[in-house]
Formats: C-alpha cells, structure tokens, sequence
C-alpha cells in the first residue's frame, strides 16, 4: 500500500476514461486494526510519507498496530473518490477463521498453508 497501489490504479482507470465520480469502491475484507501488529521500520515508512499517518497507528503494550482500512480510505479519498462512493466492510479476516483465510494466522499457528483470498476490480458497461 505504501508504494502507491491505490493512486496507480486510479490513474490507469482516469487514462481509460473512467470518471472518478463513477467509481464505487469497497475496502476490506482485511486483517482489522486490534490484528494487525506491524514493526516500527513499517510504521517509519508510513509515516515518512505524510506525518498525518501517525494517527493510523496505535502502540499498546509495546506492540505497534496498524489499520489499513483506514489506509485505504484515507489513499481514496487523497485521490478525490467522493466518500459516499466508498463502502467499508467490517471484517476481520485473521480473527474469523471460519471465514476467511489469513497468511498472519496461518504463520502464527505454524499451518502449512492459508488458502487463498481474491481482491477484483470490474468495469460496469
């Protein structure tokens, strides 16, 4: 997220013709914000790229916590997608096992595999 995805990928929809107006969005589901333990080389990053960032962070316990949802949102909106075209999803894929997959949880549990999840961008015509 960090190396411009999102801002790319709107770019590439505005060269194809693609009004930002007619661009509905949905973020999640993801690994949510209490899961998501990150390092601080990770949050320096971030942060190095707009000190507002630091409000997307939380350290308890000595762990620091990101919440990419919230990323997104944030990159979206930057890109001047309209708040209302944006649905967030409120699921978090580590802590529901039962339905969905999560690379973090499987490592953590040392599991040979994680399945698979599928992120799709479409162009209604």
């Amino acid at each position: 997220m960090h190396k411009n995805i999102i801002k790319n990928a709107l770019k590439l929809f505005i060269k194809n013709k693609i009004k930002k107006k007619d661009i509905i969005c949905a973020i999640g589901p993801c690994i949510g914000f209490k899961s998501y333990e990150v390092k601080s080389d990770f949050k320096s990053k971030i942060i190095n790229k707009n000190s507002k960032y630091q409000k997307l962070f939380k350290i308890k316990k000595g762990k620091i916590f990101f919440n990419i949802k919230q990323y997104a949102l944030t990159k979206l909106i930057e890109q001047k997608i309209s708040r209302k075209n944006i649905q967030m999803i409120d699921k978090d894929t580590y802590s529901s096992p039962k339905f969905f997959f999560s690379f973090r949880r499987s490592v953590h549990k040392k599991e040979d595999d994680y399945g698979r999840n599928i992120s799709v961008i479409v162009k209604d015509s």
